[in-house]
């Protein structure tokens, strides 16, 4: 967790923002560290283990809302794996991929920024502790997150159908629906990166659970009235300083056919740092995605915290 948050700091947003995908690129080198720290290897096999890691970085934003973005993720691991295995068995490489001219940060982001920030400050405030970690409670992509919470408290505070709202503006900040890359949606499995599905579903009454984003084809009602929301950016809105992600914002304005206007503001959502779950939202959702007797094993593992109980839970 330590070393792939110091990377994403390190390797600057115009990483993301060009196209790549940070799990699998700085993924592959989080987990080799992982790997390394696991097995206590030497200092020359890590050093190897992290270039042949950062030799294969690849995926592309490009994949979201189909299967290769989750195997993406799965693709860092095998690296991971890989890298670690060639350098215990003396496979030969350069020791200093990270820096330089044509190294990993200046190929991929900003040499200069990872210089000043990679180990600044190391091992004062681990990034598990501050900010801490982000359970997410849908099962989307986060920048849809805040709109989702923005959604669904606006109809808790008054009733609406589909039909009543005439138009829908979700304003972010510059650049904070990078990852939101569907806007006309087929299937579920799109609408995971799309913040016009993830409203419809709300306004539509349905919930937002892992049911709702199958490959199953959105159905074509709620296709055509996903026409009414529109995106908007505003880089006059002043961030708030708690923010999750750092900058982000998301407000969601309703104009209903009587010409009512409605709006919420969310700037840190359910199960991020400043706004965390309860430990029964935390069963809640671990219930919801996994069988009665699965969910039980769990969390009799985790009570007893040791190495017995997760071999019976793996077995």
């Amino acid at each position: 967790v330590e070393v792939m948050a110091r990377l994403g700091e390190s390797i600057g947003k115009a990483h993301y923002e060009r196209g790549w995908h940070n799990t699998g690129t700085l993924g592959a080198i989080a987990a080799v560290c992982a790997i390394g720290y696991l097995k206590q290897v030497t200092r020359e096999e890590l050093t190897k283990a992290i270039g042949f890691a950062g030799a294969q970085s690849a995926g592309m934003r490009k994949q979201f809302g189909s299967d290769m973005k989750p195997l993406q993720a799965g693709l860092a691991a095998k690296t991971a794996v890989w890298s670690m295995d060639l350098a215990c068995s003396g496979f030969g490489g350069n020791d200093s991929v990270l820096d330089g001219a044509l190294g990993f940060f200046s190929l991929y982001g900003d040499q200069e920024r990872a210089e000043s920030r990679l180990l600044e400050g190391y091992g004062s405030t681990w990034r598990i502790v501050s900010p801490g970690l982000w359970f997410k409670v849908y099962p989307f992509c986060s920048a849809a997150h805040h709109a989702a919470d923005a959604i669904q408290s606006l109809m808790k505070e008054r009733a609406f159908l589909p039909e009543q709202v005439r138009q829908v503006e979700v304003i972010f900040p510059p650049g904070g629906d990078a990852a939101l890359i569907e806007r006309t949606p087929l299937t579920g499995e799109e609408g995971r990166f799309s913040v016009e599905y993830v409203i419809a579903l709300a306004v539509f009454g349905q919930t937002l659970t892992l049911d709702a984003f199958t490959k199953k084809n959105i159905p074509s009602d709620m296709r055509i009235w996903m026409k009414r929301v529109s995106r908007g950016y505003d880089q006059t809105i002043e961030p708030h300083p708690d923010a999750v992600p750092k900058g982000r914002f998301t407000i969601v304005k309703l104009t209903l056919s009587d010409g009512t206007t409605i709006s919420k503001r969310v700037d840190v959502p359910r199960g991020a740092p400043g706004c965390a779950l309860s430990k029964e939202d935390i069963i809640q959702k671990l219930s919801s995605v996994t069988s009665a007797s699965q969910d039980q094993q769990i969390l009799q593992a985790v009570k007893e915290g040791n190495d017995a109980a997760y071999l019976k839970l793996l077995a």
